[in-house]
């Protein structure tokens, strides 16, 4: 969270989290930016996230779309780069330029990639 904290114009922002395991996120997840969502249902919880200026999706379906919607409304999406292990079984499986929109900006553990130049800070 703090690459992508770095690089949004915006300094006023908040993380949303929206999980099926919240008390998780609670004891992990401790930072002043960071509110986890109240809601119960994934639908109020995909509601909610699809109203966001921006979005760090999570791989699968549901964060997929939510990340389709922001980026349509005007916003970025940020992805995890490297999901799997290149190279592997699994890593090969997935041709990413097919699941990933080519305006959606990639990240790693250390770095935040922009157009315009790469951001890197120590690790999370």
């Amino acid at each position: 969270m703090k690459h992508i904290s770095h690089g949004l114009k915006n300094k006023c922002h908040k993380f949303i989290i929206a999980s099926d395991s919240k008390q998780y996120c609670k004891e992990h997840y401790i930072d002043k930016h960071v509110v986890i969502s109240p809601f119960a249902n994934p639908m109020e919880d995909f509601a909610l996230l699809a109203s966001c200026d921006h979005m760090v999706m999570t791989q699968g379906t549901f964060g997929w779309w939510i990340g389709w919607i922001v980026h349509h409304n005007g916003g970025n999406v940020y992805y995890f780069k490297h999901p799997f292990v290149d190279n592997t079984r699994l890593g090969n499986l997935y041709k990413w330029s097919d699941v990933y929109l080519k305006d959606w900006i990639p990240y790693t553990n250390t770095s935040v990639e922009t157009t315009n130049h790469l951001i890197e800070h120590a690790p999370f």
